[in-house]
This record gives C-alpha cells, sequence and structure tokens, in this order.
C-alpha cells in the first residue's frame, strides 16, 4: 500500500498486513521534493508519480526511491494543476 503523509512530505510503503516498509520521498520545496503529497500511483513501469498539492506538480520516483523528474505547474491550462 501506498499512502500520502500530507503534513509530512512523503508517501508511506506498508505491506498487506500494515507492517512499515520504508518511505519515497522527502519534504521541501525544490524540484524532486514533497511539500504536501495527496495522491500517489505506481505506473506500468515501476515508477512512482506522487501529485503535490503545494508544489502543484506530479513528481516521479524510481522503484529505488530517487526522483526521476515532475511536471505540472499552477495553472488552468492542460497538464497544468490547481489544487
Amino acid at each position: 500500500m501506498l499512502i500520502p503523509v500530507s503534513s509530512s512530505g512523503y508517501v508511506a510503503r506498508l505491506d498487506t498486513s500494515g507492517n512499515y516498509l520504508g518511505s519515497i520521498g522527502f519534504f521541501g520545496s525544490k524540484p524532486g521534493a514533497l511539500n504536501f503529497p495527496v495522491a500517489v500511483e505506481k505506473s506500468f513501469n515501476n515508477k512512482f508519480m506522487i501529485l503535490d498539492s503545494a508544489r502543484f506538480c506530479v513528481v516521479c520516483y524510481n522503484q529505488n526511491g530517487k526522483a526521476v523528474g515532475e511536471f505540472g505547474g499552477k495553472g488552468l491550462s492542460p497538464g497544468w494543476v490547481i489544487n
């Protein structure tokens, strides 16, 4: 299971029994960091895509938890995020 911990800026990884397996991301406001993650999804190529509502973007991490890029930004046009 992947659970955003919004107030702490990371995503917790748990097994189906609820055991903690580690985390993805770290708190911050620079590229690759998470400020207020609200949703997470694992892609078909094993990347974790995390929607950060405070930074108005989707931050992507590889399966080892390393930030590999991000997209989006604050706005109303296609591809942009507004809360």
